[in-house]
């Protein structure tokens, strides 16, 4: 972050944000207050100070994730294939949760950003005591997530071969859900909030 002290201008250069009396223009890159009337050089000092604070103060993902292109404030991680209780628990451990999928643009996000060529969780759960294939299809891992999204394939869920069924995963071959036993191995992705 570069101040340039001028007699009636103060530039702070960074983000291709540029501030002009107070209006937000979106095509330079810098940020520029112009001094007017009884502002006084303390006054022009704290507004500096603030936009110092307010920058350096960014949205990082953590080490090994990668952040979401269309929401700055997402980032998500993957590791090897292991159960749905497993990847809960290693999200957990790295203060993250299954994926919270509000609608096909999140779905998309994720296979982009994580590139990954491979079945994954996708964080939707059948409620446990469910015993038809098609319902209660509306609980999250992600603590707080209300997503009725769901990208069910044709006959999914179905609870094959009789065995529950009870987490969803997508696949990659069609690019839908398929429900599958909580006990099998999928690819694990966390979000961060």
């Amino acid at each position: 972050l570069d101040i340039l002290f001028a007699p009636d201008l103060v530039y702070l250069y960074y983000h291709r944000i540029t501030f002009t009396s107070s209006t937000l223009l979106s095509n330079s890159n810098q940020i520029c207050f112009q001094r007017t009337g009884r502002i006084s050089r303390i006054m022009m000092r704290i507004i500096i100070s603030s936009f110092v604070l307010w920058f350096s103060t960014a949205f990082e993902c953590p080490d090994g994730s990668k952040q979401a292109p269309d929401d700055k404030q997402k980032c998500f991680w993957y590791d090897d294939e292991m159960n749905f209780d497993e990847c809960s628990l290693a999200c957990a451990k790295k203060g993250a949760s299954l994926p919270c999928i509000m609608n096909q643009e999140d779905e998309e996000a994720i296979i982009d950003i994580i590139d990954i060529t491979e079945w994954f969780w996708t964080g939707q759960y059948q409620t446990p005591d469910t015993k038809i294939a098609g319902a209660n299809w509306k609980n999250w891992q992600a603590e707080g997530c209300d997503s009725n999204y769901t990208n069910f394939a044709v006959g999914q869920p179905n609870d094959d071969l009789g065995r529950q069924e009870a987490c969803a995963e997508y696949d990659d071959w069609y690019g839908e859900w398929h429900d599958a036993p909580c006990w099998e191995n999928s690819v694990c992705i966390c979000e961060f909030p």
